[in-house]
């Protein structure tokens, strides 16, 4: 184990892991995912509110709406300016304030805090995105996008992307392009029905997951990682594509009110007012709990490739797998749970831990 903290750290320092290539300046190599946590420094000392990665690439939201990015250096060579450390997106710098971002892939969307959506359309240029209002939540996927937005008085979900949502059968790369945001009506009919609004919505590649503020979650999409919340199909590649839209699956087998979740790859955490639940890795199972020894009380879940991570009330963390390059984890054999050593994180408590890929970014408090 370590002997003493590796650093000092202040609420919003940033760390990362899992990826060599983001935030170290490294190019590919056989060792690329064999890395442990370490602190990245954001331009001007900034503190990170939101980090997310793609492949081989990170984008963080600071404390004071600033955008920034670093990934591979084949990625976006005018946009990132150097693997090692973030840099501000130019369109952004002293301009406009950040409120939310994500990224897939190499697909940036951004929601400033005026309620107007910005997307990468090529590898120098951010576009405005079209939508008939101010719009609150965003989520980018490689082939999809949404966007929460208010229209009068009322909220309605908008998605864009390699689809077509008009005729609800998404996520077929068959189907041709719709660039313009379409209203998945089926969602808000289903939503203004029963009452509910959106508190988050995630998309990685094409696997979809929305929370609603009465704690029900829907997924549609791809689940050939399993990852919606119900066995994956023996059948063939296509037949995994089943949830749309217009017959969204409903997390119905929880008995349990749903606060939060976190969705990566090829694994979704559900985070219960009486449980944790995850699933995914291709595995033929349904949700199944799981919970912290000695009972702990989960505050945080976050979510990375493989992994699923747990981060209780005193700040510790528990994993599904272990970090690769980390020799001395704890193991708690009978939950299956590996505890991360607080001191690569500077002794300090980490409020939230995210990356949709192979590399996984933690924020302090």
């Amino acid at each position: 184990m370590l002997s003493k903290c590796l650093r000092n750290t202040f609420s919003g320092s940033l760390f990362s892991w899992g990826n060599n290539l983001i935030g170290r300046g490294t190019e590919l190599s056989a060792d690329v995912f064999a890395s442990l946590p370490i602190k990245i420094a954001l331009s001007n000392n900034l503190a990170a509110r939101k980090a997310t990665s793609g492949f081989g690439q990170g984008i963080f939201v600071t404390e004071n709406g600033e955008l920034q990015l670093c990934g591979s250096k084949n990625i976006w060579t005018d946009m990132w300016l150097k693997p090692e450390t973030p840099n501000s997106l130019a369109v952004f710098k002293g301009e406009i304030k950040v409120k939310d971002a994500d990224l897939d892939q190499s697909h940036i969307l951004v929601l400033t805090e005026d309620g107007i959506v910005y997307q990468s359309i090529s590898k120098t240029q951010m576009s405005i995105v079209e939508l008939p209002g101010s719009s609150r939540l965003i989520a980018a996927g490689n082939n999809v996008s949404f966007a929460v937005v208010k229209i009068d008085k009322e909220e309605k979900l908008f998605g864009w992307g390699v689809t077509d949502f008009k005729n609800s059968s998404v996520f077929c790369q068959h189907y041709p392009e719709q660039k313009s945001p379409s209203e998945i009506f089926v969602i808000n009919q289903l939503l203004k029905k029963t009452g509910e609004s959106i508190k988050k919505i995630a998309v990685v590649d094409e696997s979809v997951v929305l929370l609603t503020d009465k704690g029900t979650l829907l997924t549609w999409g791809n689940n050939t990682s399993a990852c919606l919340g119900v066995p994956r199909s023996e059948l063939s590649l296509i037949d995994n594509y089943v949830f749309e839209p217009s017959n969204p699956l409903k997390l119905a087998n929880i008995n349990d009110s749903i606060i939060d979740f976190a969705l990566s790859q090829n694994i979704l955490v559900v985070q219960g007012k009486n449980g944790v639940y995850w699933c995914g890795l291709e595995n033929r199972f349904s949700l199944r709990s799981v919970s912290l020894p000695d009972n702990g009380k989960i505050d945080k879940v976050g979510a990375s490739h493989n992994h699923f991570y747990l981060i209780d009330s005193n700040g510790k963390i528990f994993t599904n797998q272990p970090i690769p390059g980390e020799k001395d984890l704890k193991f708690y054999g009978n939950e299956n749970l590996y505890e991360i050593d607080q001191r690569y994180f500077g002794c300090s408590k980490i409020k939230s831990i995210e990356g949709k890929y192979h590399n996984a970014f933690a924020i302090s408090n």
